[in-house]
């Protein structure tokens, strides 16, 4: 029913202008009412206003030529089918999500094992990049010693030849710390860049991340730091330039003369 304004209400607006009365007012009708919640209701309170849900409710009232006691056996009838309709409804929503579970699982297996496959080919290019990379410091610190030595005993002949030896014992000096030196950097005679640990180290994810195709290298997902100007992508455009090592690397100077 449209509200009347009390005395009470009609001076508060006088003293308040924007303040709110209610516009309606709910006055009982006198007909019967029957409300049936199957899956309860809950009430949310907003401070002036309150906002109540339900779920899996119907509700009955008087006609006037159908009171409300005299269709008990229909509305009964109803409930019984809407808790009937209830449990399939809820039976049906859990094999929705058992499948869409069994779908992602499977989905997150698939994507899993080619990750693992990209993986495990990215694994054996950046062990070879890896190998290669050692041998040839390797080879060019033992190509470093035997230039050292050679350039030690030219040295020597030199001096003895020109009888400077005796004379310059700070030269005698110098070629025994350049053979020292050699020493130092051969690798036949430490082997300490040949051990088994360095030859089966296993790659980093900055080693496996340019051969990935995409992937990211610790996880079966795509790899969100390629592309955008960050140290990875960097890294991984750099990685895949060609290597231009070959035994003997004439064209370039040995890495103790840099």
């Amino acid at each position: 029913m449209p509200h009347v304004p009390t005395e009470a209400e009609q001076r508060a607006l006088r003293r308040s202008p924007w303040k709110q009365v209610p516009k309606f007012d709910s006055v009982p009708s006198g007909r019967l009412q029957l409300k049936i919640e199957r899956d309860g209701s809950h009430t949310v309170d907003l401070g002036r206003q309150s906002y109540r849900y339900e779920r899996n409710s119907d509700s009955w009232s008087d006609e006037k030529k159908k009171p409300l006691e005299r269709r008990l056996r229909v509305i009964a009838r109803a409930i019984k089918e809407g808790v009937v309709d209830d449990a399939d409804a809820l039976e049906r929503e859990k094999q929705r999500r058992t499948e869409e579970y069994e779908a992602y699982e499977r989905e997150r297996a698939a994507e899993r094992r080619a990750w693992e496959v990209v993986r495990e080919r990215a694994r054996a290019k950046a062990l070879l990049i890896q190998r290669e990379m050692i041998f040839a410091r390797t080879f060019e610190s033992w190509q470093g010693a035997q230039e050292l030595r050679d350039f030690a005993r030219q040295l020597e002949a030199e001096a003895t030849a020109k009888g400077l030896i005796e004379a310059r014992p700070r030269l005698q000096e110098w070629l025994e710390w350049a053979r020292t030196r050699a020493d130092e950097i051969d690798p036949i005679v430490t082997l300490q860049h040949l051990d088994d640990g360095v030859f089966d180290a296993e790659p980093s994810a900055d080693d496996l991340r340019p051969h990935m195709e995409g992937w990211d290298p610790s996880e079966p997902h795509k790899d969100y730091s390629i592309g955008r100007g960050g140290p990875h992508g960097e890294q991984t455009r750099q990685s895949t330039q060609p290597r231009a090592w070959h035994p003997g690397m004439r064209d370039q100077p040995s890495w103790w003369r840099r």
